[in-house]
């Protein structure tokens, strides 16, 4: 009898299981259990006042990418762009964003994701003055590897900053830089 209860308790235990892991299989996934995050600062560049952040975050096959902008001009369309290299030494573009209008922009990139930027570093995010001044660079953010060591160096821009969330680790990386 006692045997026989055992083995109840078992096959319960393995149906249970069963049926736990198949809906935890089939349920809708949630960015951050499927995906990562990474949250940057957006310096000021050459003297303009305008400061953000941009925030990657993977989702659905595809990267988000949402900018806010502080101290933009109004009405003013500015690009934006993922570069190859770093604010201190700006490469080709990458990865065209939507215009940041309104100190905002939001763009989808598909087939792109987090784990594929880390692997292309260096990489920047860069904010134009505008269309007409697209030359002119007034807000950068250098994306860096979470646990990269701190580097300090003597340029335009003051911090950045770069976090990494997933299912079950949180990283943070900061890289920080002298005026």
């Amino acid at each position: 009898m006692k045997n026989a209860l055992i083995l109840l308790v078992i096959i319960v235990v393995i149906v249970g299981g069963f049926f736990l892991f198949k809906s935890l299989r089939d349920a809708e996934p949630s960015p951050l259990q499927t995906g990562k995050t990474i949250e940057l600062a957006l310096l000021p560049q050459g003297g303009s006042g305008e400061s953000g952040t941009a925030t990657l975050t993977d989702m659905d096959g595809k990267l988000k990418v949402t900018l806010t902008v502080n101290g933009e001009p109004v009405g003013v369309s500015q690009p934006a762009h993922i570069h190859a290299g770093s604010c201190e030494s700006l490469g080709s573009p990458r990865y065209t964003l939507t215009d940041a209008s309104g100190g905002s922009s939001e763009t989808e990139l598909a087939g792109v994701s987090v784990d594929q930027l880390l692997g292309e570093l260096p990489l920047a995010i860069n904010v134009h003055k505008s269309t007409q001044e697209a030359g002119v660079y007034v807000a950068c953010g250098n994306l860096i590897a979470p646990g990269a060591p701190v580097v300090t160096t003597s340029v335009d821009i003051a911090t950045s900053t770069a976090t990494t969330t997933g299912t079950a680790t949180s990283t943070k990386a900061t890289t920080t830089t002298e005026l």
